[in-house]
């Protein structure tokens, strides 16, 4: 058993132990974090659109604490919209390293270094809004670490955490690195009196940083997946959804429709054509490329493409238009070739403004996705009625 024993105390908190002795901690939480002697976390679930002075939060939060049986000194407590009693543990598998990596996932909103709006901390409310999710992660190490050695581990949490939010495509105005409201507990043995037997580091390199930062990933990046469905993947991808990308469809339907064919039809064919596609990994390896590439526009990591080109969305680059090409070629063939130039010149006239507000790569891999199901749907259509 890892050095965290967690305990649900009802569906809305989650208590986390350390169980090691002489514990030391740091937290980014605003109750109870900070450089201390924390032994437990304390994590809160809260209704959305949940708001509090600050010190209004500490009352609160010292409630919580004594109603879960710990002293408020030894405690970090946590309010978070995200579901506690759906946390998840992952324990380190190498023997010689005592650590574990507890993560409660909520994914909403993402956090970059590309925002559109930041706030002054000290006139801001403390408060959940309806849409905030909040990844919080508590990991506990039953080793003795320096001072250093523990910023070092803390320094090595934040990186695996922000590389599974990468990794999940969380999406952002660039690369995501976790939510705007994600708290970090770190909970280890200090150093107990002359002994000189504290490990001197702990980064990702050293065999307890490496374990904590695969936990980390793990716990975060697989949480992630699971509470992502193929919509959200989708939007995290490309920006739209489903029925976006149906609806999107069915207005370059309507610039050449089959004659006795109803919209509502249309669209239940468009749908089951897309959900088909969407099973196809191969379909998902363009839709990730495109997303990537689009990240790398943004933050101006392509050689030889500025930022500022990729922005205007410059004509030297070909390549958006290469993969859009082949992924309508591999779902539908040359005809969806066609297609894909046909859906391209309805884009450029503003009849599918939702594609043509997607980032460089994106809205070429879209129209490529759009074409293709257009592409099927009229075989289907015209097959059917020749053998009428």
């Amino acid at each position: 058993m890892g050095p965290l024993k967690p305990e649900l105390l009802d569906d809305d908190t989650l208590l986390v132990t350390f169980i090691r002795s002489n514990p030391a901690s740091l937290s980014t939480s605003f109750t109870g974090g900070g450089i201390g002697h924390a032994k437990y976390v304390i994590l809160r679930k809260v209704s959305s659109g949940f708001n509090a002075a600050p010190v209004e939060l500490l009352r609160l939060a010292r409630k919580v604490a004594s109603r879960a049986g710990t002293s408020p000194a030894e405690s970090v407590v946590i309010f978070t919209a995200a579901p506690v009693n759906d946390y998840v543990l992952v324990e380190s598998r190498n023997p010689r390293v005592d650590a574990s990596a507890l993560a409660v996932v909520g994914l909403n909103p993402p956090a970059c270094v590309e925002v559109r709006e930041t706030h002054k901390a000290p006139v801001v409310k403390v408060g959940i809004r309806k849409d905030m999710g909040t990844i919080s992660i508590v990991v506990g190490v039953g080793h003795s670490l320096t001072c250093a050695a523990a910023l070092d581990l803390f320094r090595t949490i934040v990186e695996a955490k922000a590389a599974a939010c990468s990794d999940l495509l969380l999406r952002c105005e660039s690369r995501a690195v976790g939510t705007v409201t994600d708290n970090i507990t770190l909970m280890y043995q200090g150093v107990s009196g002359s002994c000189g037997c504290a490990h001197p580091w702990a980064g990702p390199a050293t065999e307890i940083g490496h374990e904590v930062a695969k936990a980390v990933w793990e716990a975060v990046a697989g949480k992630g997946m699971k509470l992502l469905d193929l919509d959200s993947r989708l939007r995290l991808a490309v920006g739209l959804g489903v029925e976006e990308l149906v609806e999107e469809a069915v207005r370059a339907y309507r610039e050449a429709p089959v004659p006795g064919l109803s919209e509502g039809e249309v669209r239940s064919e468009l749908r089951k054509v897309l959900l088909k596609v969407l099973k196809d990994p191969n379909v998902w390896a363009f839709l990730i490329a495109a997303r990537e590439l689009d990240l790398h526009g943004v933050s101006g990591t392509i050689p030889g493409l500025s930022r500022e080109e990729f922005l205007r969305d410059t004509v030297k680059v070909v390549a958006d238009e290469l993969m859009s090409l082949a992924l309508a070629t591999y779902v539908a063939g040359a005809k969806a070739m066609f297609s894909t130039y046909w859906v391209e010149r309805l884009k450029t006239k503003g009849l599918l403004k939702a594609v043509k507000e997607l980032p460089m790569f994106e809205d070429d891999i879209v129209s490529a996705l759009i074409a293709s199901a257009l592409t099927r749907l009229y075989d289907e259509v015209l097959e059917d009625g020749d053998s009428n």
